[in-house]
C-alpha cells in the first residue's frame, strides 16, 4: 500500500519537476533539475518494481529495489549539492 502511495506521489513530483525544468531551461539551475528529474524517474521505477514483487507479477532479485532506492537517494543528494554549489 505504501509503495503505491509513493509511486503516485513520485509521478506527481515527476510532473512538477518537469514543469520547473522547462521553466529554467538554459539557466544556471537546469543541471540541478535534470538530476532531480532523473532521481524521480529512478524512484518511480523502484516503487514499480516493489509493486511488481508485492503483487507477484514477476519475481525480481531481492537486491533490485534497495539498489534502486539507494541510487535515487544518491541522485537527490547530488541534486541538492549541485543546487547549493550554483546558489553560492
Amino acid at each position: 500500500m505504501l509503495s503505491a502511495i509513493v509511486f503516485l506521489v513520485g509521478i506527481g513530483c515527476l510532473v512538477g519537476s518537469y514543469k520547473i525544468l522547462s521553466l529554467v531551461k538554459g539557466g544556471l539551475l537546469f543541471k540541478s533539475w535534470q538530476i532531480f528529474l532523473s532521481a524521480f524517474i529512478v524512484l518511480i521505477i523502484s516503487q514499480a518494481a516493489n509493486l511488481i514483487n508485492d503483487l507477484e507479477i514477476f519475481i525480481l532479485p531481492s537486491f533490485v529495489v534497495p539498489a534502486l532506492l539507494l541510487l535515487a537517494i544518491g541522485l537527490f543528494m547530488l541534486g541538492v549539492f549541485e543546487t547549493k554549489k550554483t546558489l553560492e
